[in-house]
């Protein structure tokens, strides 16, 4: 496994974890103060689709970065709010859920700052963190620490 590979896996591991940890606190926060219950959503679900969209966000980063050799963040970054913009229209403001149920105000006051949360976290983060790991001859400046 290359470095840069390993680099933005675990970039993306830790954006996953601080925006999974984001997303609970929210589904908890709304349970308890906004009374917002949706008793087929557990956390772990909540856990699980914020993890693995951000990891695939990761593998997407990679591939961005070692395809193109100047323009990968801003391209990167560009996907991500595209991402955004189309799960929320195909999640939380369609007006049917997958299930089949129609879509409430409760359901997208819980849903659309958790697509936010961590679309925008993988967005920003995972290039500023995993440039930050980059060691001499990986896209960082020389002399740059290696971590």
């Amino acid at each position: 496994m290359s470095k840069i590979f390993y680099n933005c896996i675990k970039a993306a591991f830790k954006v996953g974890i601080m925006a999974s940890v984001v997303n609970i606190l929210w589904f908890i926060a709304a349970k308890i103060i906004l009374l917002i219950d949706y008793p087929s959503v557990k956390w772990y679900f909540v856990l699980v689709a914020t993890m693995l969209p951000i990891l695939l966000a990761g593998v997407v980063y990679y591939l961005l970065y070692s395809a193109t050799s100047r323009h990968h963040r801003i391209l990167f970054i560009i996907g991500c709010i595209a991402v955004i913009i189309l799960t929320l229209f195909g999640g939380p403001l369609s007006p049917v859920l997958p299930d089949g149920s129609p879509s409430t105000r409760d359901f997208q006051v819980l849903t659309i700052p958790m697509h936010c949360v961590a679309g925008f976290m993988a967005a920003f983060m995972i290039p500023a963190w995993n440039h930050l790991n980059d060691g001499p001859g990986e896209g960082a400046p020389e002399g740059a620490a290696v971590s």
